[in-house]
């Protein structure tokens, strides 16, 4: 323990609540909690860029919640552990990823390269990665009703799988 009352080895580390550390550093606040906004509830934290965000819910245990999760989120994606999305990103690029570094790898290589080509790009490929929804997908999957159900749920499963890697 320091003489100022702080823990050397929060400060060595760059911890939060350690020395000076700007906002975007370390782990996220612990202090950090929601705010009365009106009749409603703020909440306010860095994302990974170090770029101040904020959001106002109408339940305190709602913006806990919300809190904790961009907290996390941003921790996780300054340590590695999470790709940050790339709010231009469209499908297309996705897929040309795909096929690029990740299809050379797998015994299915020509399988992907065909879904791809005959199916997933033509519905997804000028959509943003970040617009895909559950929706898009159900329409997709009304869309494809002429296929089996297991061709329809690999088709899923591999659009899933290359937006867990974007």
């Amino acid at each position: 323990m320091r003489a100022d009352g702080r823990c050397r080895c929060n400060a060595a580390l760059g911890l939060a609540g350690a020395g000076r550390a700007s906002p975007g550093e370390g782990i996220p606040n612990p202090v950090a909690k929601p705010v009365r906004h009106g009749d409603k509830w703020r909440i306010g934290w860095s994302d990974a860029r170090g770029q101040r965000q904020s959001a106002v819910f109408d339940e305190f245990r709602t913006a806990q919640i919300e809190l904790a999760r961009h907290q996390a989120e941003a921790a996780d994606i300054r340590r590695g552990r999470l790709a940050q999305l790339d709010p231009d990103k469209t499908c297309n690029e996705l897929f040309d990823y795909w096929l690029d570094k990740r299809a050379l790898h797998k015994r299915s290589q020509k399988d992907d390269v065909s879904i791809i080509r005959a199916h997933l790009r033509p519905f997804f490929g000028k959509m943003r990665v970040m617009d895909v929804g559950t929706e898009d997908a159900d329409d997709y999957i009304n869309e494809k009703d002429e296929l089996s159900p297991k061709t329809i749920a690999n088709h899923v499963t591999l659009l899933k799988t290359m937006a867990s890697t974007s």
